[in-house]
């Protein structure tokens, strides 16, 4: 069997990180990734600002790399994506869809009319012989939608998937879990999923293979990059290679602790809002508990950025720097795949 060529972009504010890969008897092979950096402003919290150079980007990246795929996938972050767990009665999923509707009204102060609804079952709940479902939810405005639809279009591709960076993750996390030796062991504990980008980060608590809640910060990288920018009068290009290309090493000592309260104000934050999210995940229930953390995303690969979070929550963290549900085109070489593995989630279709 030949399989589909599929092409996934996870779209972010800094960077499009596409896959090249194909699937065929549910086995996935990723053959080839890349990264386009994009200018200031292209994409904005997930809105396609200029269009048109992001379609020239992205055909241009898939001409010089000679990518090959017929379908597209995407995949992005917004706070503009409204998500919620809602518990209602268990009902078949055409009366789910118009009690949703309904308790989203009630929620949400938007006319749904302009929105698509998605949504996922958590989990089952006996209520005083009561049958209720607690459903995790989304919610996408249709002009964000239609957007990437006439891109992924006018790339010359096909449409398969939209999916946002959330639910991804979480379908790769539950499919590396299942590919583990220890799947009963690691299926019942609780992990949390820290996607640092470049304009945001999410915290996602994942148990019983489920997407328990998912919490949408506004800052992430930049603000790093741009701390450090007003510190030293630099540009935000010349931020950035000091903060990934240990240029530290070239200051002097007094410089040198400039940057590292710099960095240790933004992790601290980081892990304020961790434990924020935490709280109030293991006060909804009695027992909840986080066992460990997965980071992502650019901000991942910041020195020591691990080690701390692990030292300050007392909880091990790890990186998805090996996936086992995956085979890769041994032709290439692959790094960097906490980077890439949103784009890399949106390949999996999970029941």
């Amino acid at each position: 069997m030949f399989g589909k060529k599929v092409l996934s972009i996870d779209f972010g504010s800094k960077n499009l990180k596409l896959v090249q890969a194909k699937i065929a008897n549910k086995n996935i092979t990723i053959e080839k990734t890349e990264k386009i950096e994009l200018p200031d402003g292209y994409i904005t919290n997930g809105a396609i600002i200029n269009h048109a150079e992001v379609c020239e980007l992205i055909k241009q990246t898939i001409l010089d790399k000679n990518l090959k795929a017929e379908y597209c996938n995407v995949t992005l972050n917004s706070s503009d994506i409204l998500t919620r767990e809602i518990i209602v009665p268990s009902v078949n999923s055409e009366e789910l869809n118009s009690m949703l509707r309904y308790e989203l009204e009630e929620y949400l102060p938007v006319n749904l009319d302009n929105y698509f609804i998605e949504c996922k079952q958590i989990e089952n709940i006996d209520d005083n012989d009561l049958k209720k479902q607690r459903v995790f939810v989304a919610v996408a405005p249709k002009v964000l939608v239609n957007k990437y639809i006439e891109l992924v279009k006018d790339i010359k591709l096909k449409p398969l998937v939209m999916d946002i960076n959330t639910n991804a993750v979480s379908k790769l996390f539950i499919k590396e879990n299942k590919c583990n030796k220890t799947k009963k062991a690691n299926i019942d504990e609780t992990c949390a999923i820290i996607d640092i980008g470049y304009s945001n980060m999410c915290v996602t608590v994942i148990t019983n293979e489920a997407i328990q809640l998912s919490r949408l910060f506004e800052y992430g990288g930049n603000d790093l990059d741009v701390n450090i920018a007003n510190a030293f009068n630099f540009t935000i290009k010349q931020a950035e290679e000091l903060k990934h290309e240990g240029l530290i090493n070239l200051l002097n000592e007094a410089d040198r602790k400039i940057v590292d309260d710099i960095n240790n104000n933004f992790i601290n934050k980081i892990i304020e809002d961790i434990n924020r999210i935490f709280r109030y995940y293991t006060n909804k229930n009695r027992g909840n508990q986080i066992d460990k953390l997965y980071i992502c995303g650019g901000i991942s690969n910041l020195k020591g950025l691990a080690a701390y979070i692990s030292n300050s929550l007392e909880l091990p963290v790890l990186k998805f720097d090996k996936l086992n549900s995956i085979r890769f085109n041994k032709k290439e070489s692959f790094s960097s795949l906490e980077c890439f593995v949103n784009a890399i989630g949106t390949l999996y279709r999970m029941e």
